[in-house]
């Protein structure tokens, strides 16, 4: 599990894509596997409080990233669906779209 900073303290409706730099920056920091990334991103997901739509959305592509990288297809491509996934969900929450 990926573990934040604990001086932080967040809105957990309004900040989430803060959460989601931290995530990455640890990534950054420590080199962890896609693997640890969409496993604790699913519980970042499920522990905020996103719509109903968005969250099953997004965690319907973190499990579909963690299968395929089960399967043997290259990390890269899935970063790429990582990407893809919170950039859909991003454009889910923005309003009018």
């Amino acid at each position: 599990m990926i573990t934040y900073h604990a001086h932080y303290n967040f809105d957990t409706h309004n900040s989430w894509p803060l959460l989601l730099y931290f995530q990455i920056q640890s990534v950054v920091d420590f080199g962890y596997a896609v693997c640890d990334i969409t496993t604790s991103l699913s519980v970042l997901v499920a522990g905020t409080e996103l719509p109903d739509p968005v969250s099953a959305y997004l965690l319907d592509k973190l499990s579909n990233v963690e299968y395929r990288l089960a399967s043997g297809v290259s990390e890269k491509l899935q970063i790429g669906a990582l990407v893809g996934a919170f950039t859909v969900a991003r454009a889910m929450l923005t309003p009018g779209k």
